[in-house]
């Protein structure tokens, strides 16, 4: 870690409304896989869990053992499932830590059979189904072989069964994908009539579709961005991240100045520019270039020129009170302004969520709860 005067702060109390206004939109009986993977989308996978947890989660969701392992020792006591299903040759860590695994190949299952066989223990586990995503999971067609054969796996005990929607907006695909589950889970739940299902995921929740399945999964919308604008006017979510820095030099130049590698920027007026000191190292994008803005004692100044390694410069000729030191805000709240992760993903061509996972392991980050001070 740096000497930096950036950094991430995490609203914890935000992931708390968050949790509990999402909640409401979900049947009582309905249970919550929180998905906490790679660190929490950014926001920190331990502080998060442990505030999710105390809120109620029922499940939490992440994509490796070793992220598995991080929240047991940390003092998570819910059930963990490994969504990614990577467990060759980790079944001891399996069991040791109570992690459990999503399941989608034979080999593997016939892997975990010989070696919890050789142990006499026994493994829960989750099947996944491929219905559209062409992503992990087996294909409906394969199903009766495979659910034939894992039947015959005394030492797996199948408790859940998952598919993912690749588009889960557009009601025709997602439909169809729907079938293709229906059609796998009745045979499913003819071996295993207690599995837990789940469908829906972080846009399907919000929109409440198929969340009478068990349990939904909650992603994104835990960290106050939403998958799709429209969804802004059904919950009221709060952002959980704040990317913060200052202002570190302050340049008066003349007109026709040009800032920043490659000479996109040209001042078309005498102008004053700001260097902050945060670049695309930090995960703050170079497609940010010219389009983002930020923002200064609470106003928006737009990103002047090529984002650099290490820092960026901004336009601050309309905001002639500003000041070497002064708070930048890359991300979050100022004042009455924010900047939202949509926003930011909008400018550089990407999506809310990796902008989250992006932002740099070397940037500290403060956990902040305003409900228990």
């Amino acid at each position: 870690m740096r000497d930096t005067p950036t950094s991430i702060e995490i609203d914890l109390g935000a992931v708390r409304h968050n949790f509990q206004v999402l909640k409401k939109l979900i049947p009582p009986t309905t249970k919550t896989v929180t998905v906490v993977k790679s660190n929490a989308y950014g926001h920190g996978a331990v502080p998060t869990a442990r505030i999710l947890q105390s809120q109620g989660a029922d499940i939490f969701g992440v994509g490796t053992i070793d992220e598995g392992i991080q929240l047991r020792e940390a003092g998570i006591k819910r059930p963990i499932l490994i969504l990614l299903g990577l467990v060759e040759g980790r079944g001891a860590e399996l069991l040791r830590y109570q992690l459990t695994p999503v399941l989608y190949d034979l080999n593997t299952a016939r892997d975990l059979q010989s070696y919890l066989k050789g142990r006499g223990e026994k493994l829960d586990l989750h099947v996944k189904i491929d219905t559209g995503m062409t992503r992990l999971g087996v294909t409906v067609e394969e199903t009766p072989r495979f659910f034939e054969e894992l039947s015959k796996m005394d030492c797996l005990n199948p408790i859940g069964l998952i598919t993912h929607l690749s588009d889960a907006d557009k009601t025709d695909f997602a439909g169809k994908q729907i079938v293709a589950f229906e059609k796998a889970r009745v045979e499913f739940q003819k071996r295993y009539p207690a599995a837990l299902c789940h469908v829906a995921n972080s846009l399907a929740t919000v929109d409440k579709r198929y969340g009478d399945y068990g349990a939904v999964r909650l992603g994104v919308v835990l960290y106050g961005a939403y998958p799709i604008p429209r969804q802004k006017k059904i919950v009221s979510l709060q952002p959980v991240m704040k990317w913060k820095s200052r202002i570190i030099s302050i340049k008066k130049v003349p007109k026709g100045t040009f800032v920043s590698y490659g000479r996109t920027f040209l001042t078309k007026k005498p102008s004053r520019i700001g260097c902050v000191p945060v670049g695309y190292a930090d995960g703050y994008p170079r497609l940010l270039s010219n389009k983002a803005s930020v923002l200064v004692r609470g106003q928006r100044v737009p990103v002047a020129g090529t984002v650099c390694m290490d820092m960026f410069m901004i336009d601050l000729t309309t905001l002639p009170s500003a000041q070497v030191g002064d708070e930048v805000v890359l991300l979050g709240p100022q004042g009455k302004g924010l900047i939202t992760a949509e926003e930011v993903g909008a400018w550089a061509n990407t999506i809310s969520y990796e902008i989250f996972c992006k932002v740099a392991e070397r940037l500290p980050r403060h956990y902040i709860d305003p409900d228990r001070r």
